[in-house]
Formats: C-alpha cells, structure tokens, sequence
C-alpha cells in the first residue's frame, strides 16, 4: 500500500473513500499532499515527493497538481551532456521563402512519439487535420509497420525515431536532430509529452515557426520538466485537466488547435484477404475461435499464468478454439498443447494479426496495442491490465466500447479511482508495479470472465 501525508481538511474523507492508500506522518510516507510551505519545505529535505491538493466537487483531487521535486543529479548531468553534445552539428540554415511561409495551405510538424498505442488511439483525427494542412510525421519506430500499412499516404514526409539508439548512439541522435532542423513547418503540434530529455531536444531542434503543446494532464512530469517544455513552445492548448481517456484527449486537442468542432469516429479498416500473404491464415475466417495475444513490450503488463488459463478454460468447454499469438520472445509465456490449440507466436506479420483479430469471437490480450487494434476493430475484447495508466489506456469507456472489457487486481479494482489519481502523476509505480503486477490476477478470474463474455 502508498502510504500517504495529506494535509488538507478533507483527509478523513479520501482515506475512507480510498482504502488502497495509509494514512501516514510526513517522515514516513511515500508521498506528501500538501500546500503548506512548512511541510514542502521538509519534504523536500527528505527527497520527497510532492503534490499541491486541489478541490473538485468537494473532494480532495490530485489530477494536475504537479510533483515538486529536484531534478537528481543524474537527470541533470545526462542533460548538460547531451546539451553538449549537440552543440557541433553544424544544422541546416534556411534562407526566408516569403511564397512558403504565406503558402495558404499550411504544414504541421506532428510528434507522435508516444508508441502505437497512442498513434491508434489518435489517428482518427487526421482526416480533420489533412482538411487544411500538409502534415509531416514524427513517429516512434515501433509504429513503423502500422503506418505502413494504413497511413502513409496522408503524410509529406515521415520521420521514424528509435528511442534506444538516441540514448546509445551520438551519431545517430545527431543525424535524428539534423533531419529535424532541416524541416520546413509553419508548426510543430505535439500530441503528448515525455519526461525522457531526448525528445525534448527533438521539440528544440525542429524547424517550425510556431510550436504548440496541449495542458492536458501531465504524465509521468514534474514541474521542472514542464516549465523546460513551456520554453520551447509558444502555444498552450487549454485542454480539460481531468484525468481522461486518450482517444478523447488526442480529439479535444484536434479540435482546439483547429478551432472547430467535429465528430470523430473511432475505427479501423479491416484487412482484405487478398493482402494475407500466408494463405493458411484464410482458413480461420470460417472458425469459431478466441485468439490470445502473449505479447506486451513491458515486463510488469506481461500476464505469467496462461497456461493455468487456458488448461482451466478447455477443461469448461472441451470444443473451444484458441489461436494463440505473440512475438518469439513470448513463447515461454505458455507451454501448453492442445488439440484445440493452434499456437502462431512468432509466425504472424502485422497483416496476419489484424486478420485474426477482426475474426475472432473474442480476444483476450495483455494492456497492449494489441488491445487497442481489437478495440478499434469493434471486437469484443478481454484485457488484463496493471496499475499503469489507468482511465488514460484503459478502461475503455463504457459509451465508446460496450463490449470492451477490462480486469484488473481485486485490490485495484476495489480502489479504481483513488489508484487512478496516482497512477497517472507517474507517482504509484514505485511503490506498486511489482507487488500489483497484471499476473496478481487470479487465473479462475480470468476464465470466468472469458466465459461470460462467450455466453
């Protein structure tokens, strides 16, 4: 459990209305609640975190009250090295072009750095923007494939960032800056924000005449970090400060930087059969059968009991179909063989992936892209989440996915709003991302909600 110093009148209340949290002293606690200079002032001393409370409805509520911390000294060597370390590239100067700059159809730099979750969740919204401009994309690696397949042809120009060689490889990180600053953009729209100090060195060195960020809900960033991207962008989207799901963030940051409302449709193309490369794949169109997804890039989202799920599952229904899939490295995941059980992990293109899924009677997936894909494909959809992101990637909104559904641990659903809270301020995972792991899930949860979902 966090254990929490609140110093606020309405303490008594949130304790009772949020048993996953200890009521505790300031020199003991986890995190400090608190407006009270006094008590910054002493858990700052004590390397403290920090949140300023804020009342909403006459509760206590922590949405953006910022984590006052000092940046460690890691944090701050790693960034005047990489200051450093870019001084010398010699970036790409542009004479003025007054026919560009006055073009009537204007370009956007679009940052969509925050993976192929994200992207899926924010794609929706680029019909509007091609509308009225030309759009560059800045993407994450990971989401290289996807676009590929559904939506390179809406851009200019795409720029893929692999994250891991920016950290390894100076070369590379000053190839990545110059390609930036030898962009030519009337802006640079950013869709969400990251505390690693890399990307904001790619928001620095961006060539764009004006650049805009959303106010949005900060994840995972302190004050100090926020004041450093509030210098670098001239334009602050005033978007709601509630925690929220993504799809309708990404939509209300659309609409104010246009200016204008419209109706989003929240979709994904389904694939055609004559794009399966591997005509095996076709045969399942034909089948009943629930697919289970083994893959997850994070270590604390990876479900561990599998096999104890599906043994479980086809002792219930002897007849049931399972395709099971994921990357080779998920394999260990799950041993288990079965008559019933076709086991495709490792063997599956992107294409064949969204096939299956689009197929199938029911997915179950770990808090994935893989859930998101299932989730814009309209299927009825099981994922098993951890404590992360809560009401930002998961759950799906009632009113958006009905039959979309989401477990969790008994001690957090028990608790949803008040994890919830610290989940999202980056705050709840060192204290419980190890103990609260997606694999605390009961094994029989997991198939009685497999089961009730087939009914």
């Amino acid at each position: 459990m966090i254990k929490l110093f609140i110093d606020s009148p309405l303490k008594e209340l949130f304790f009772k209305e949020n048993k996953f949290f200890i009521n505790s002293s300031l020199e003991d606690c986890d995190i400090v609640i608190s407006d009270a200079q006094k008590s910054i002032q002493k858990a700052t001393l004590l390397h403290l975190p920090v949140l300023k409370p804020q009342l909403m409805d006459g509760r206590l509520d922590v949405n953006m009250s910022f984590a006052i911390r000092q940046p460690s000294f890691k944090e701050g060597f790693d960034d005047f090295l990489r200051g450093i370390s870019t001084l010398p590239l010699n970036l790409k100067r542009h004479d003025i072009d007054q026919n560009f700059w006055q073009k009537e159809k204007k370009t956007i730099v679009l940052f969509c750095l925050d993976g192929l979750s994200g992207y899926i969740l924010f794609r929706n919204a680029l019909p509007h923007l091609l509308e009225k401009y030309d759009l560059v994309l800045v993407s994450s690696d990971e989401s290289k494939e996807f676009i590929r397949l559904y939506d390179e042809k809406n851009f200019k120009e795409i720029i893929y960032i692999d994250y891991q060689k920016l950290e390894s490889s100076l070369s590379y990180l000053k190839a990545s800056l110059k390609e930036l600053s030898s962009l030519k953009a009337h802006f640079l729209f950013n869709t969400s924000f990251s505390n690693k100090p890399l990307y904001k060195l790619l928001s620095i060195y961006t060539n764009a005449t004006s650049k805009v960020m959303v106010k949005g809900n900060l994840t995972y960033m302190n004050l100090v970090q926020y004041m450093e991207y509030a210098n670098i962008y001239a334009r602050t989207l005033d978007t709601s400060p509630c925690i929220c799901f993504e799809h309708y963030r990404y939509i209300d940051m659309t609409k104010a930087f246009m200016n204008k409302s419209f109706e989003v449709n929240y979709s994904l193309e389904r694939i055609k059969e004559d794009s399966i490369k591997d005509k095996t794949i076709l045969t399942f169109k034909d089948k009943n059968y629930i697919l289970v997804s083994l893959e997850t890039s994070l270590v604390e989202k990876r479900y561990k009991h599998f096999d104890r799920v599906l043994t479980e599952l086809l002792e219930h229904s002897p007849n049931l179909n399972i395709v099971l899939c994921g990357q080779k490295q998920d394999l260990k995941l799950c041993s288990i063989t079965h008559a019933n059980i076709t086991n495709l992990v490792g063997k599956l293109d992107l294409e064949s992936l969204i096939f299956l899924l689009q197929n199938s009677a029911l997915n179950v997936v770990n808090d994935s892209y893989i859930s998101h894909l299932s989730n814009a494909l309209n299927k009825p959809t099981l994922t098993l989440a951890s404590a992360d992101n809560l009401g930002r990637f998961s759950k799906y909104p009632r009113e958006l996915r009905p039959n979309s559904h989401t477990i969790y641990e008994d001690a957090i659903e028990e608790n949803f709003n008040g994890v919830k809270l610290f989940s999202n301020l980056g705050l709840i995972y060192p204290y419980v991302a190890k103990k609260f792991s997606v694999s605390s899930i009961n094994p029989t949860k997991v198939v009685s909600s497999i089961l009730k979902l087939l009914k």
